[in-house]
């Protein structure tokens, strides 16, 4: 965390998750040169970022485990928010991949504070008053990829997870060991859970998404399967059928797409409020 203890009020937040698909990087990529620290930094606004607890190769727990470490690093931070001279109102998350897909995860998910914890960080909201996301996935429901993404190409999750070499990956995602547990009532429970289109209302937290590394085309690869253009539309159209304000910047669309509403900008590479 870099902040401002001596600021005369309490400083905005941006929280940023870094990417790896939930299997490697790092919070320091957020620090590299020409990165979002410094721009946010001149400005006065506080960054914190955190490392979550990655998925073994056979995981048990699956993806809520690094969700539930990146809810808590929010907590902690609102918990802490006085002593660290940070404004508990004003807090943005962002991220890339992986993490663009946990920053909108916190966005769209009821808060999680447990007011009834003995524990006084989970007490702490995580609700947002923003999320700011490149590259992400649309959900963390990955049947429902069928639908916005795969579903477009004539294609299908499974067939794919097995050309991709992504098959015990997929099952490492939800903690199973079949596919015919996909359709368990405790996984398609779990999987509603992380379904950040089925979480999202209109209530939630303003978005700005841009997806722009991989072009329109069909999916033939990890990069292009996880990034697809088709990704950030879905999490658009979504928005806009909830009523909630959004900005998608989706550059390898045939057509432009963009809010009327504009709520977050990055004019010139800087985060402005």
């Amino acid at each position: 965390l870099v902040h401002f203890p001596s600021a005369d009020a309490p400083t905005p937040l941006v929280v940023y998750f870094h990417g790896g698909g939930f299997t490697g990087g790092d919070k320091g990529e957020a620090w590299a040169q020409g990165g979002l620290a410094s721009p946010l930094l001149a400005s006065q606004v506080a960054m914190a970022t955190c490392n979550y607890r990655l998925l073994d190769d056979v995981d048990t727990e699956g993806v809520i485990k690094p969700l539930s470490d990146s809810a808590r690093c929010l907590q902690t931070l609102r918990h802490h928010a006085d002593q660290l001279n940070l404004d508990p109102d004003r807090v943005v998350v962002s991220g890339v991949s992986a993490g663009a897909g946990t920053a909108l995860w916190l966005g769209t998910h009821d808060d999680l504070a447990d007011s009834g914890a003995s524990d006084p960080v989970l007490t702490a909201s995580t609700r947002v008053s923003g999320v700011v996301i490149w590259e992400t996935q649309a959900t963390y429901d990955l049947v429902r990829w069928d639908e916005f993404l795969l579903g477009e190409f004539g294609l299908e999750l499974f067939p794919v997870a097995e050309e991709f070499g992504l098959e015990q990956r997929l099952f490492s995602f939800y903690g199973i060991s079949s596919a015919e547990e996909l359709e368990s009532d405790a996984i398609v429970a779990y999987r509603a859970n992380v379904d950040m289109l089925g979480l999202m209302d209109g209530d939630d937290a303003p978005i700005w998404v841009q997806n722009a590394i991989e072009t329109t085309a069909i999916p033939l690869g990890v990069s292009p399967l996880f990034h697809h253009p088709f990704h950030a539309l879905a999490v658009y159209e979504q928005a806009l059928s909830v009523g909630l304000d959004i900005e998608a910047d989706i550059p390898k669309l045939d057509e432009p797409v963009d809010s009327p509403n504009r709520i977050l900008g990055l004019g010139d590479g800087r985060l402005q409020a």
